[in-house]
């Protein structure tokens, strides 16, 4: 049996410091003393800062097994063959079996080899250990208003900073290159029938994102990473993730606020605040495992996992900063095809190495959507992850040899603890970690727009909504616009309202009726402009919603181009699917005058045929009664419509149909056609 994994590394992630310390949130409506934030590396605003230490050995990255079986003896039998190790977990068709140290992917694939050679084992993955994809700063705090939220809204008129030596500065266009969101809020700030799930470090008390919360989970299962004295619950607090001398990131409250940070006055603004934040909780001290992680996606979405209580607030966009080198392994893409089915669209964070994305899960993995950084001046980050499987980009903050300005990194919700949870404040992170919710925030604002918008239709619209990347020949080789390893654009709310949610499709494309095509985009007030089109060329005058197609259409290959537009955002343009006309199929009704005659009277039928190409249709029409029939010829002066007598019959009931067939000079345009049958009884 083939093998689907590579070899799985640590992830050895960079985030970026800034110059001042963390704001401190007291009192509901107030910001009160400023607070520094206990980091080694905060008075050093140039030096990285790694988000958790690494494991023993840079090799030890992967925990344990996943293996997939037929029966609970290929599971025993694998623990067996995995000397010293455990199973932690097992249901029906899977079991987890934990090492009791974590191992090199060299030394697991070894292990999941011979695994993979057991009777009723039908494949292996690799539980490897993953991170999240960016790093708390030491940072210094910054003013805490809408100002700072340059990710979301830049009003500035240019940014300045250093790059190869040199001190440059670029002009910016109306909201800089953040993610524009406030440009959708004309029409909505988030609806709370959307949820948005966090696969991340877990939740934190904070006045900005309380009363936006919903209910999690805690999926980290191994006892030592999770940090709370126990393994999975319904409890998904972050205890804080420390790891030797490093202090808690709490990741997950600052990815959190970045998408939906409620608007009540205090602190910052997300980009849907008006969504749910639905806290998952997959990362622990030392990253999260695989397993963890794929259970934490299928449960977000709503699909059912072992041991877990059923999720009753199912989430429609998942955000996972978070990233790991390695394959996409089989649990994960299996995980992420279940929620990807029950509709829900997953952004995923390209992750922090300045290397190809396509090495690194699960921005590798099929059906996500990868995010790669880019930095306030449009051009992408030094620490992204790049290349040609990175769908979009959106701001993740510089670094900070680029600059020391605050504006230039992402604000969002924080804790003040060190290790264990302490004061609820904000603060200062760049990494792919903070642009993917942006990218999230703006999908959650596109499904508030659409209720029952299906997953595949939103995620048409996160990939449309973007803007060009500007030639910045500042930034040399990472000049998105002339390399092409940042995806299409970078993502911009003020081109979502009237992104088209599916292509349209041509109905009624028959000879003499009129064809139509109903167009959907997200904002359900935009206004349309038809341009119809023959073998892909205009046809003059046919710029209305319907187009009443003639003989000479027939044939030929029909479309539409449409236009949709809303008063304050850019125009959207798509073509409809192409159809090729065909003969029109009549309408024929036959009606009786009166349903029971006596047998001494003649029934009356009334013929009605509607050709579509012309109002006076030529041609015969066969009535039928019982085993008997009778043909009449139906003439223009009939204009389609005729009546005739049957002949009388005899007592009972009798069924009665008329078929039209046209005349010649009709058959090419015209089929024949019966009518539906009607009874007649004869006393």
């Amino acid at each position: 049996m083939a093998r689907r994994y590579e070899h799985a590394h640590e992830e050895s992630r960079q985030g970026r410091t800034t110059r001042g310390a963390a704001v401190l949130a007291g009192g509901a409506l107030v910001f009160a003393s400023l607070v520094a934030a206990t980091s080694p590396a905060a008075a050093g605003d140039a030096t990285p800062v790694p988000a958790l230490t690494a494991p023993a050995s840079d090799e030890a990255t992967v925990s344990g097994l996943v293996v997939e079986h037929s029966s609970p003896a290929g599971a025993s039998a694998a623990t067996r063959v995995a000397a010293g190790a455990r199973i932690t977990a097992s249901e029906a068709g899977t079991s987890t079996i934990t090492f009791a140290t974590p191992t090199s992917a060299e030394e697991a694939e070894r292990l999941a080899h011979q695994i993979e050679q057991l009777p009723g084992v039908t494949e292996v993955s690799l539980n490897a250990v993953l991170h999240p994809a960016a790093a708390p700063p030491g940072g210094a705090p910054g003013d805490p208003y809408f100002s700072e939220l340059t990710g979301i809204w830049d009003s500035r008129s240019s940014v300045s900073f250093a790059m190869g030596g040199k001190a440059r500065s670029v002009s910016l266009p109306a909201g800089g290159y953040s993610t524009k969101a406030p440009s959708l809020w004309r029409l909505t700030k988030g609806s709370s029938n959307v949820t948005v799930a966090v696969l991340d470090t877990g939740q934190t008390p904070h006045p900005d994102l309380d009363a936006n919360t919903v209910k999690g989970y805690d999926f980290v299962s191994s006892t030592s990473r999770s940090a709370d004295g126990d393994g999975r619950d319904a409890d998904p607090s972050d205890p804080g993730d420390y790891f030797g001398a490093k202090p808690s990131s709490w990741h997950g409250t600052h990815v959190a606020g970045t998408i939906a940070a409620a608007e009540n006055g205090v602190g910052v603004i997300g980009n849907a605040p008006g969504v749910r934040i639905q806290h998952v909780r997959v990362l622990g001290r030392g990253g999260g495992d695989m397993k963890d992680i794929a259970d934490g996606i299928a449960w977000a979405a709503g699909a059912k996992v072992s041991g877990a209580p059923k999720n009753t607030t199912p989430a429609k966009v998942l955000n996972l900063s978070l990233a790991g080198p390695g394959k996409c392994q089989p649990y994960l893409q299996k995980a992420i095809n279940k929620a990807r089915k029950r509709g829900a669209v997953l952004i995923v964070a390209a992750g922090n190495e300045g290397e190809n994305a396509k090495n690194f899960m699960p921005g590798n993995c099929k059906n996500v959507i990868t995010v790669a950084a880019t930095d306030t001046a449009g051009g992408r980050t030094s620490y992204t992850n790049y290349g040609k499987n990175i769908d979009l980009a959106a701001p993740g903050g510089a670094d900070t040899s680029w600059s020391t300005d605050s504006r230039d990194f992402i604000l969002s919700t924080w804790n003040l603890g060190t290790m264990g949870q302490g004061k609820a404040g904000y603060n200062y992170m760049a990494g792919t970690s903070m642009a993917a919710p942006g990218v999230s925030g703006v999908a959650a604002l596109a499904a508030s727009l659409r209720p029952g918008i299906s997953g595949k239709q939103l995620e048409r619209v996160v990939r449309n909504a973007i803007t060009k990347f500007p030639n910045r020949t500042t930034h040399g080789a990472r000049n998105c616009a002339k390399k092409k390893v940042c995806g299409k654009g970078m993502t911009d709310a003020s081109r979502v309202p009237t992104t088209f949610l599916a292509k349209p499709k041509v109905k009624n494309a028959l000879v003499g009726r009129k064809a139509k095509a109903n167009p959907q985009v997200v904002a359900p007030n935009a206004t349309f402009k038809y341009q119809w089109l023959r073998n892909g060329k205009k046809i003059k005058g046919a710029t209305k919603k319907t187009y009443k197609i003639a003989k000479k259409d027939l044939g030929k290959k029909l479309s539409v181009r449409i236009t949709a537009k809303l008063k304050g955002f850019p125009k959207s343009k798509i073509k409809s699917s192409t159809v090729k006309v065909k003969k029109n199929t009549p309408k024929v009704k036959a009606a009786l005058k009166k349903k029971t005659v006596k047998r001494s009277q003649r029934a009356r039928v009334t013929v009605t045929v509607n050709a579509g190409v012309t109002k006076k249709p030529t041609g015969k029409i066969k009535v039928t009664y019982g085993k008997k029939s009778k043909t009449y010829t139906l003439k223009k002066s009939h204009k389609g419509k005729l009546t005739v007598k049957l002949p009388k019959l005899s007592k009972g009931k009798h069924t009665v149909r008329a078929k039209y067939t046209p005349a010649k000079s009709l058959k090419k345009y015209v089929s024949s056609k019966s009518s539906k049958k009607v009874t007649l009884r004869v006393k």
